[in-house]
């Protein structure tokens, strides 16, 4: 059982990871491509609903046409299952049928983008999502420089039409090098490897042969946003939550030391001996994760009072 639990803790992991990295490439692809045939739009950007004004919504791409908003693109990485598709579509019409924009209210047409390989999942569930929402297939090849669509609806922007309907958009993937976060939180092992790229950066002819780097954090969050700058909506890339993310998980798997609040030593020879980084930290989370079920599924046994343990740097700094 447990063997089984872990293979399929880092099959998910795997995932996870590798589909917040493809949404990234996805939505730098698509917004270069709208901007670039004249078409205003609002990526992840908070609107209210009509008739709501402390409840704020940040559909994912927003068309804006005549002060308006016409269409809302929502991009899902993946519908696991008939249930979950129907429950995201549901929600995404009753989050963006009507929308303020400049103090006018707006209903704008949707169209949600799923992934071609979950039609299957989508083909479950046609005769009972919303009539008013359009679904667009897309396939997205990275290694290839390639995602195409197939449009099923109908859209207003007659632009983002031509560019999603039947076509396919290419591209280089080292354009896009320098986009690595969209709004939406990533995995903690996705953030330990972006963290560890920018610690490895560190490294100079003294720590070459000690296989030890003292590194300040103020310093490396400064390198981060220099390194990744702002792009959606000019937002930050590089936030100090990410960062702590990436080095409470290296300092627990023994990647890093904490000296003070400020000073980090790198273990620069714990990922030359890891082999691939990104399968051996998605390993040890997984590891790290089921230890602490097992532990609280045993105190919990012993009628022990478990409180939930929210992870904190605090712990590490």
């Amino acid at each position: 059982m447990i063997n089984a639990d872990f293979d399929f803790e880092v099959k998910k992991m795997q995932k996870d990871c590798a589909d917040y990295l493809d949404s990234v490439t996805f939505f730098s692809v698509l917004s270069e491509s709208l901007f670039e045939r004249g078409i205003k739009v609002e990526i992840e950007h908070d609107f209210n609903v009509t008739g709501k004004t402390n409840s704020p919504v940040n559909p994912d791409f927003a068309i804006i046409e005549n002060n308006g908003i016409i269409d809302i693109l929502e991009h899902k990485a993946s519908m696991s299952s008939p249930r979950n598709a129907l429950s995201e579509i549901r929600k995404a019409h009753s989050n963006y049928s009507r929308l303020d924009y400049n103090g006018s209210p707006c209903t704008p047409k949707i169209t949600i983008l799923y992934p071609l390989n979950d039609k299957d999942v989508i083909d479950e569930i046609r005769g009972e999502t919303p009539p008013e929402i359009s679904l667009c297939s897309f396939d997205s090849k990275s290694d290839d420089g390639i995602i195409t669509f197939n449009l099923e609806g109908d859209i207003c922007c007659k632009k983002a039409k031509e560019l999603i309907n039947g076509n396919s958009i290419r591209f280089r993937a080292t354009k896009y090098s320098n986009y690595k976060y969209i709004r939406h939180n990533a995995p903690t092992v996705y953030n330990a490897i972006i963290v560890w790229g920018l610690l490895y950066s560190f490294l100079d002819v003294r720590s070459a042969r000690t296989n030890q780097q003292e590194v300040s954090r103020k310093v490396l969050i400064e390198r981060g946003e220099n390194y990744y700058q702002p792009w959606i909506r000019n937002n930050k890339q590089i936030r100090t939550d990410r960062i702590n993310d990436g080095l409470q998980f290296l300092a627990k798997i023994k990647f890093i030391k904490v000296i003070d609040g400020d000073t980090i030593l790198v273990l620069l020879n714990r990922g030359t001996k890891a082999g691939d980084l990104t399968d051996y930290f998605i390993r040890k989370y997984v590891e790290d994760k089921l230890q602490q079920t097992q532990r609280k599924s045993k105190r919990y046994k012993k009628g022990e009072k478990v409180l939930e343990e929210e992870p904190s740097l605090d712990q590490w700094l």
